[in-house]
């Protein structure tokens, strides 16, 4: 059975009441720099590193960037001399940053007429704070699966993201496929 809870509070945006979850892109005062023009672009080493570079400029160690997971294929696929030469390796300058691949950052954002770009999230992620309005709460479905022997869970969960010091992130958006 797939599951139709996801989560992705680094991403969420505000809609809705005021109530709504905000998430790390949606909080005012994050830091975001467009990438290449207002169409977006692919990304390079260079933009991973410039990240780490303005968190560092304002005195922020940061511990980790979550990209999409075609973000750091199309980096992977990065060579010295176009399409022939060997791969690029990661600058060292990106030593100890863990980059996170995951196939839940969206690519399917609206940057310019671009309609499959992405973002890239760098940030001291310790300085991200989980709140709880509610606590977890799980019920069973036992008459639901009944006739196929099986049970089926509904979880809730109520909460929302804050930022302890705004300038520990950074967000590259317009990170397109390449």
């Amino acid at each position: 059975m797939p599951s139709p809870w996801r989560s992705t509070g680094w991403r969420t945006t505000a809609r809705g009441p005021t109530a709504s979850p905000s998430g790390l892109y949606a909080t005012v005062g994050v830091p975001t720099t467009a990438l290449g023009t207002a169409d977006g672009a692919a990304p390079t080493w260079d933009d991973l590193v410039d990240a780490v570079g303005r968190l560092r400029d304002a005195n922020e160690e940061p511990g980790a960037q979550i990209l999409a997971d075609r973000t750091a294929r199309v980096l992977a696929k990065q060579r010295e001399a176009g399409t022939t030469g060997p791969y690029l390796a990661p600058p060292t300058y990106l030593d100890g940053v863990k980059r996170l691949p995951t196939g839940q950052v969206s690519v399917t954002q609206t940057e310019g007429t671009a309609t499959d770009a992405s973002d890239i999230f760098t940030g001291d992620f310790s300085k991200l704070l989980i709140g709880l309005r509610a606590g977890l709460q799980i019920s069973v479905l036992k008459e639901r699966y009944a006739d196929t022997r099986q049970v089926g869970l509904v979880a809730h969960y109520r909460g929302d993201v804050g930022i302890a010091r705004l300038k520990a992130f950074d967000v590259v958006t317009g990170v397109l496929g390449g």
